[in-house]
């Protein structure tokens, strides 16, 4: 009954090393693109459509000429190390904003039905909400909401329980 149990432990033991292996955020940075893998999902983007690149956060976030976020990231680097981050990009010639997002001043907080976004986009964040308020379960569906959000013409950020909003589109 002990080699059962002791059995048991170790590839419970196993099982929960992989699914923590694949929850964490693995970068590649090379002369002509940055990779980024997370929960079998890739997402590439060419060097050629990255403005800067910054830390916001705990988020590794790339930015397009056109204020365009191509990537918002998290990382799973202690605070002492997110120093690794900035090197490997500037070790491979990439525009790194040490002082953060150039658009931070832009960010607004959301507040549900805000008149300034029009509905589709007050729709997507208001499903992002209830997808945050669901915590690690609602994850993916938080960071796919993201994606269309980008794709309505809106950046999101988080902090803390709170969503806040930037225009893309407008000039800045």
């Amino acid at each position: 009954m002990v080699l059962i149990l002791a059995i048991a432990g170790v590839v419970a033991g196993i099982l929960l090393a992989s699914a923590a292996l694949e929850d964490t955020l693995k970068v590649s940075v090379t002369d002509t693109e940055v990779q980024f893998q997370k929960n079998k999902r890739t997402r590439r983007v060419p060097r050629e459509q990255i403005r800067v690149a910054f830390l916001d956060g705990n988020d590794i976030v790339l930015q397009a000429a056109d204020s365009r976020e191509l990537a918002r990231e998290r990382h799973d680097q202690l605070k002492s190390e997110a120093k690794r981050i900035s090197a490997a990009f500037e070790a491979h010639g990439y525009p790194w904003s040490a002082a953060g997002d150039p658009y931070s001043d832009d960010f607004r907080r959301w507040v549900e039905d805000d008149p300034e976004l029009p509905p589709a986009a007050n729709a997507v964040l208001r499903a992002r909400a209830k997808a945050n308020a669901l915590g690690h379960k609602g994850k993916a569906d938080a960071h796919e909401l993201r994606d269309e959000a980008a794709k309505l013409g809106y950046a999101i950020r988080d902090v803390n329980a709170d969503q806040y909003w930037r225009s893309t589109t407008r000039p800045h």
